[in-house]
């Protein structure tokens, strides 16, 4: 599969799901991604003031965007979708932008960092994967930091097998190759999701690494509840026990047992260079 068919899949997939993407980013059990994502980058920024542009790239309907107007004057949101831009709230000093992770219209060296949530899963070839690290790459500042979601090849595995036990054959036959190695997995193979690839934590840092990335960490995102997301979602019910959970799962994230069962993984990386 060539870039511009996983571009058209992915397209096509987040132009029909569009008014259910927002809430499904909402729910409980993904509020850990969100969690890890403002504890590592957050840490990183500490010592920092406010970003001058930053960008998010396959922003979806732009659920990060409060957040990173709170660490950015500037926020660009790219995404293959219209459908899913047309859903970003206008926010002053946030631009919409409808481009391809492999082909950004943005110049060399202009971002203090780069969101890369969601693209890394939907390119199974090597090759388009490379490209679009290499984008990111290219626009950042010298000192800027680049931060990757990918799915984790045997947290996802075990969560479809774990929730979809009578999963066709074929599906199972991959997830099992999942759990021994990196694998692209064709449109429909997890559910109504486009072809996407599984990689694991020693794969994603070696991709960022071969790019010239430097500092690079990994961190598992869900922890234990890929086996349970009811765990997530009850818990959060109560204030106390829903902030307990929080804690668990941000201080876990770097742990082994958090990078095994991870559904997500989220790899930070800073390009070589003084920050700006």
């Amino acid at each position: 599969m060539n870039t511009n068919e996983a571009s058209r899949d992915v397209r096509a997939h987040y132009d029909r799901v569009a008014l259910r993407e927002g809430t499904r980013l909402q729910d409980p059990y993904r509020a850990s991604e969100a969690l890890v994502l403002r504890a590592v980058v957050g840490g990183l920024l500490a010592d920092r003031g406010p970003l001058s542009v930053v960008a998010e790239i396959g922003s979806g309907p732009g659920h990060y965007g409060p957040w990173l107007h709170s660490i950015a004057e500037r926020v660009l949101c790219l995404d293959l979708s219209a459908v899913e831009l047309a859903a970003v709230p206008g926010v002053r000093d946030t631009a919409r932008i409808q481009a391809d992770a492999c082909r950004l219209p943005v110049a060399d060296g202009r971002l203090d960092a780069v969101f890369l949530l969601g693209p890394h899963y939907h390119l199974p070839e090597a090759v388009d994967r490379r490209r679009m690290i290499n984008e990111a790459v290219r626009v950042l500042v010298p000192g800027g930091l680049l931060v990757v979601a990918g799915l984790n090849r045997t947290g996802a595995s075990v969560k479809t097998v774990w929730r979809c036990p009578r999963r066709a054959w074929r599906t199972r036959v991959l997830l099992g190759k999942a759990l021994r190695a990196s694998v692209a997995l064709p449109a429909g193979a997890l559910g109504d999701f486009p072809p996407a690839f599984l990689s694991d934590g020693h794969a994603l840092r070696a991709e960022l690494e071969t790019a010239g990335l430097v500092d690079v960490s990994v961190h598992g995102c869900e922890s234990f509840t890929v086996l349970a997301p009811g765990l997530a979602r009850r818990a959060r019910r109560g204030p106390r026990a829903g902030r307990a959970l929080d804690a668990l799962l941000v201080s876990s994230a770097p742990g082994r047992v958090s990078l095994a069962l991870s559904e997500h993984l989220l790899a930070v990386a800073r390009k070589p260079g003084p920050p700006g």
